[in-house]
């Protein structure tokens, strides 16, 4: 009985500790490139695009607490021209370490010219954006 009850004393702090940890605006960090490598990061960082090409918006998420997981998040990605929404992408990720990156790309002839930006929400909760331009040329 006292194993059973130790048990569950630990599964509820482990829970209760991920629970805990919501991401915001200081947790994150949006940086705009034309590459990404899942082992180097984002390469060709920039805020000028041309149609030519992906635009990835790469997303650092970092919280305080180091060696525990941040627990699962729905990452919704919005890109717009203008006031006019272009896409959207979704992914569920599971943040098991800070820090943690995820990345959503788009292509310049989606986007159009013009000025744009990229939204960033976790769990349906703002956590940045970033501004850019697309050209033609």
């Amino acid at each position: 009985m006292k194993l059973i009850c130790l048990a569950l004393i630990g599964i509820c702090v482990m829970v209760s500790g991920c629970a805990t940890i919501k991401m915001s605006e200081k947790d994150t960090v949006i940086v705009l490139a034309k590459d990404v490598d899942k082992e180097k990061g984002p390469s060709n960082i920039t805020d000028v695009f041309t149609f030519e090409g992906n635009i990835y918006a790469y997303t650092t998420f970092r919280w305080d607490i180091q060696n525990t997981s941040a627990g699962s998040y729905n990452i919704e990605v919005k890109w717009f021209n203008g006031d006019r929404q272009i896409s959207t992408s979704q992914q569920r990720v599971y943040f098991n370490q800070t820090p943690h990156y995820v990345w959503s790309k788009t292509r310049g002839t989606a986007m159009g010219t013009g000025k744009c930006r990229v939204e960033v929400y976790a769990n349906d909760i703002f956590v940045g954006n970033k501004l850019f331009t697309v050209v033609e040329k």
